[in-house]
């Protein structure tokens, strides 16, 4: 008896795992604090856990849950890195409404995270499509012409391509930006030089574009508004920090460049 029960127990660990996964990932792709709260707290309520506690901040998760009469079990998951995801997002808040309303064994729901996160990754295409066609449509929205948007294009392709093998969750998000944004910049001047590139202003600012998000600082002062105030000022710290590593990459390359353009 005793050993199913351990059993049992153990099942409700991985069981509270997945759950913790989910709203990580929610939280990777872009969620905001209070819906990773709410989206775990249905989740464990739904499952008949005793009690539970959820606290999530952008750049953590905790979860204590006590799993059977007086076993209390706690669970921290540290996130290192957030990026906009809204397909995925979209895909994750109806699979938490799946676990609610459907109440699937931990294995299955275990199951569907993971399809979910395999069907991500083989969607990497996208992101290059998206981040070419943003590129090239900024540098001609702001005065740039047909070799100007095939600048872009190379650039944008460098970002992304970059942006996937300089991996940001290990890395401080200014420098990870100051990184992008230098190298951007002086792919952009090298394509001035050889001829290419006609209008530098129109093609950093539309590179820039795939780069700056102002969803967090959006984010950020939503969750002051809402008394999330912890939650809040690391949103908008982290955009701001990021912004000053764009603004510095991009600004140094220009000055060393000086007397060439």
């Amino acid at each position: 008896m005793a050993e199913a029960n351990n059993k049992e127990v153990n099942i409700d660990k991985k069981l509270v795992q997945t759950i913790l996964d989910i709203g990580a990932e929610m939280m990777k792709c872009g969620a905001e604090c209070s819906r990773v709260e709410d989206s775990l707290f249905r989740m464990c309520k739904s499952y008949g856990f005793i009690r539970y506690d959820i606290f999530a901040l952008p750049s953590n998760i905790q979860v204590t849950i006590e799993l059977t009469e007086g076993n209390i079990h706690t669970q921290i998951r540290n996130i290192e890195h957030i990026s906009n995801d809204f397909t995925m997002l979209d895909k994750l808040n109806n699979l938490s409404r799946y676990a609610c309303n459907n109440i699937p064994s931990g294995a299955e729901l275990r199951k569907r995270y993971d399809d979910i996160v395999k069907e991500a990754d083989g969607n990497k295409i996208y992101r290059y499509i998206g981040g070419i066609l943003g590129g090239t449509a900024f540098a001609i929205f702001f005065g740039g012409g047909i070799f100007d948007a095939f600048s872009a294009a190379i650039v944008s392709l460098a970002i992304i391509f970059l942006s996937n093998k300089i991996s940001e969750e290990k890395s401080n998000p200014m420098l990870y930006n100051f990184g992008l944004a230098f190298i951007a910049e002086l792919v952009i001047i090298f394509l001035y030089k050889i001829g290419i590139a006609k209008n530098i202003d129109a093609i950093t600012i539309g590179v820039v574009m795939l780069m700056v998000s102002g969803i967090g600082v959006v984010n950020g002062m939503r969750d002051m508004i809402n008394k999330d105030i912890m939650s809040g000022m690391i949103n908008v710290v982290n955009a701001v920090l990021g912004a000053i590593g764009i603004a510095t990459g991009i600004a140094i390359p220009i000055l060393l460049a000086k007397g060439v353009l």
